[in-house]
């Protein structure tokens, strides 16, 4: 192992994805240029591997096409259920991580941030027992809300909280409970809004947060590389 060169892999993929996790936290969306650049420091990387390192040219290009195409299913099955979306932003940070890494490396990174996003359900779980929330419905469909949401005001929801009811306003106020957040929910929050000032329904709403995964994918990707540091060792 050249230790310059990782040394520069690991700085340049940190300083990519913090850039990465301002921007999403600020704009909710990552600038493709981001990539771009990054994308090209990483070739340069890979080239510097070959030549330096004496890797042969396969060894490095198996596993990044091995992750574009893992990638490109879970953008695909993302297109046909919002339950399995992940954001475009957040893939291609593991694509660009691969140029970087060799081996399945950006892939345990993308796995382990799965891994750790469980923690949400965990906490929201914990949060409603010590709120002493009841099932907001009955059966199988109420635990799952009850883990992946909680009560609150309607005035109160921001851009990173999806409502987990359909709320209609005709002539009397009626809600329905769906499992699915929205992806893009500002639009739907702002309606909800709306109809709370006019009265016409409660100011309360099953919700679920939408945190950003690219804080995940940042704190697995530094947890991943201090293992390896670990092994070296």
């Amino acid at each position: 192992m050249n230790y310059l060169i990782e040394g520069i892999a690991f700085i340049c993929c940190l300083i990519m994805l913090l850039i990465a996790v301002k921007q999403d936290l600020k704009k909710r969306e990552v600038t493709d240029f981001l990539w771009i650049v990054f994308g090209a420091i990483g070739i340069l990387v890979l080239i510097a591997k070959i030549l330096i390192e004496k890797i042969q040219i396969e060894i490095l290009l198996i596993p990044i096409i091995i992750t574009i195409l893992f990638i490109a299913i879970i953008y695909f099955l993302g297109k046909k259920s919002d339950l399995l979306f992940i954001g475009p932003a957040d893939l291609k940070a593991i694509i660009v991580i691969a140029f970087y890494f060799q081996g399945m490396f950006a892939l345990n990174v993308f796995m382990l941030a799965l891994l750790i996003s469980l923690s949400m359900p965990i906490w929201i779980l914990t949060n409603n027992l010590i709120k002493k929330e009841n099932l907001p419905a009955k059966g199988i469909k109420g635990i799952a809300l009850y883990i992946t949401g909680y009560k609150k005001k309607i005035t109160e929801l921001n851009k990173f909280e999806s409502p987990l009811e359909k709320i209609s306003f005709a002539k009397k106020e009626k809600r329905f409970f769906f499992l699915s957040p929205l992806i893009e929910p500002e639009n739907e929050n702002k309606r909800l809004k709306a109809m709370v000032k006019q009265g016409k329904i409660k100011n309360f709403v099953w919700a679920t947060p939408l945190p950003a995964f690219m804080i995940f994918l940042l704190i697995s990707f530094v947890l991943m590389y201090i293992a390896i540091l670990i092994k070296v060792i």
